[in-house]
């Protein structure tokens, strides 16, 4: 079975003592194939740049974050180092732009 024949099982089947439980699968594995899309496109996109900054949470632009909107997230830039240990992939980002960036 597919993944989306999987969800949409998930989602027709008529047991009310278990509708919760068959709705929270299905949505765990919609979040999951979000981000196995994201991070397929993730991995071309590094392939392409070879720039692991551009996938980090903590990824800024213009002086502001880009995917996760903290106050500390330049601390984490500042002090990452070549081996990337502040590294966090940013995950399938909710709405996006041609670009893959957040809208504003």
């Amino acid at each position: 079975m597919k993944t989306q024949e999987i969800i949409k099982a998930l989602r027709t089947t008529t047991s009310r003592s278990k509708r919760a439980l068959l709705d929270e699968a299905a949505d765990r594995l919609e979040q999951l194939q979000k981000e196995k899309e994201a991070l397929v496109a993730d991995l071309k996109k590094l392939e392409e740049t070879g720039e692991m900054c551009i996938l980090c949470s903590h990824c800024c632009a213009g002086g502001k974050p880009v995917y996760q909107q903290s106050d500390d997230y330049l601390e984490y830039c500042t002090s990452c180092d070549e081996a990337y240990s502040n590294f966090k992939w940013r995950g399938a980002p909710d709405e996006k732009t041609d670009s893959g960036l957040l809208e504003e």
